[in-house]
């Protein structure tokens, strides 16, 4: 998985990081009076038995790190969900907002200990369905249900104005659907986002070869 934030989003960037399993990558963006969003990109592997997937899938590599760690029982798509519940649990907390989404190889409401469960957890919102309705949408080329997402709680409902799925290979080659998101952001976040620096303004400059190293220096020295 991977988060990219660009524009003057980054601006609110105070964190990011990901799972020791790469099964999700996460930031976390400031806003007004500590508060805070935390944008989740996640993925939960297919359901198939271990002697049904290939040696080098992503769920034949998460149950081989699990059992390198003697984890019982390493059902990759067990722990995804145990694993995540603790992270959300842990932003939950702290009072954060959460928009998670992702690739989760699962209907809403398809297992009673998946995904709906999560949203049932931590007062998630499927964002699509609360816009649009319910969606029979195919979100995967070859699939028949709806396994591309997102959810969020309430003030990031209350944030979002348009949302939707894109048609196949729109934007991007995938056999997944692309879909979108608009939200506003003053009322997301509390405050008007301020726009990047100048070049000519900022602290450090990538094209500097004084500058970056001084970065380095002091980013390896903590």
């Amino acid at each position: 998985t991977m988060a990219i934030s660009t524009g003057n989003i980054v601006c609110r960037l105070s964190e990011s990081g990901s799972d020791e399993y790469g099964r999700w990558a996460y930031h976390t963006y400031a806003g007004r009076n500590q508060r805070a969003l935390n944008f989740i990109t996640a993925y939960q592997v297919c359901a198939k038995a271990p002697n049904q997937r290939g040696k080098i899938t992503a769920a034949a590599q998460q149950e081989s790190l699990l059992r390198q760690k003697k984890v019982k029982d390493p059902n990759p798509r067990k722990h995804f969900r145990k694993d995540l519940s603790t992270f959300l649990r842990k932003l939950q907390s702290m009072k954060h907002e959460i928009l998670l989404l992702g690739d989760f190889n699962e209907e809403l409401g398809e297992e009673e200990t998946g995904m709906s469960k999560i949203c049932s957890d931590f007062q998630l919102t499927d964002l699509m369905t609360h816009t649009h309705g319910v969606m029979d949408v195919a979100t995967y080329s070859r699939g028949k249900k709806r396994l591309d997402y997102a959810l969020g709680t309430e003030k990031v409902l209350e944030s979002l104005r348009f949302c939707g799925y894109e048609p196949f290979y729109h934007r991007m080659f995938s056999d997944h659907h692309s879909y979108f998101l608009d939200f506003d952001t003053l009322l997301l976040f509390g405050s008007d986002t301020p726009a990047i620096p100048a070049m000519a303004f900022r602290d450090i400059q990538s094209k500097c070869p004084k500058q970056v190293t001084t970065y380095l220096k002091g980013l390896h020295a903590n």
